[in-house]
């Protein structure tokens, strides 16, 4: 009997020992993940800097230009939410929540589409189905805007958004699985948008970060992109803006699904910012 007690205790011992080995392993890895994100921050700060002092940007805090900041906000965070499903997910994710952004703020999409947006098939480590989403993202929201007018104005709900956009995707060749679209839906459903959000970027974000806490590190990464990508008004100039950005988010010591997903959410704004705004051109939102 002592000898069967003997061997239960040393038994929970070695259980508690090996848990509390467990914890400690758990907590050290987050520890490092979040270092890790904020040398990212620091490096794309220090990119966007350098970048800026060296290439036109708009210098406007106001009207569209506020706006514009939180729209592309909306696009890459519904691309970040999405991209645990892959890139319809990505793709999807981030095309409701352009729309609803969009929606919000009454303004019309330029009338035509760039010919290629996204260039992460030149980084090798993350070389899948992103290389297209950019093309993609714009694609939809165009093709929907020339078949629907006005359809920016009448205030759809996110099915209604949904059902129109993931046709337009799976024709694209990206699908989800209905319980994956309503993984995406729910996403919406708890980030509900209003006006008052969209005026904005800050307050955006720490909407976004109070819905979805566990997305806080990545909402600061999206966020340090979008400050400096709505301030340039040439796509030549964003596109490489955009491309140094993937480069370092490529080489930051993160778990590859989480670097995917920031490239992916990089890129969808990018795209955003294409497809809503031309060089040179007087855009004006209705009142």
């Amino acid at each position: 009997m002592k000898t069967k007690l003997l061997f239960m205790l040393l038994l929970c011992s070695f259980y508690c020992v090996s848990c509390s080995d467990d914890v400690k392993t758990d907590v050290k890895e987050k520890t490092e993940v979040e270092v890790n994100y904020v040398k990212l921050n620091e490096a794309l700060n220090l990119y966007s800097q350098d970048f800026a002092a060296t290439h036109a940007t708009s210098t406007s805090t106001r009207g569209f230009w506020k706006w514009f900041r939180t729209v592309l906000a909306c696009d890459a965070t519904g691309a970040l939410l999405g991209s645990s499903l892959g890139g319809g997910g990505a793709l999807i994710g981030g095309a409701i929540f352009s729309a609803l952004g969009a929606s919000c703020a009454y303004v019309v999409p330029r009338p035509e589409l760039p010919n290629e947006v996204a260039f992460v098939r030149d980084i090798p480590c993350l070389m899948e189905q992103e290389d297209s989403i950019g093309f993609s993202h714009n694609a939809i929201l165009l093709e929907i805007a020339e078949e629907n007018e006005g359809i920016f104005d009448q205030n759809l709900t996110a099915e209604e958004w949904t059902n129109l956009i993931v046709p337009k995707a799976e024709k694209y060749g990206y699908s989800l699985s209905a319980s994956d679209e309503d993984a995406i839906m729910n996403n919406v459903k708890t980030m509900p948008l209003t006006s008052e959000l969209m005026q904005s970027d800050e307050q955006l974000i720490s909407y976004y970060k109070a819905k979805a806490p566990e997305y806080a590190q990545q909402l600061d990464v999206i966020h340090s992109y979008v400050s400096t990508a709505s301030l340039i008004t040439n796509e030549d100039n964003l596109k490489e803006y955009t491309q140094g950005c993937v480069q370092i988010i490529s080489d930051a010591q993160l778990p590859l699904t989480e670097r995917k997903a920031l490239v992916s959410s990089v890129v969808v704004a990018e795209s955003s910012a294409i497809l809503w705004i031309e060089p040179e051109e007087v855009v004006s939102l209705k009142p």
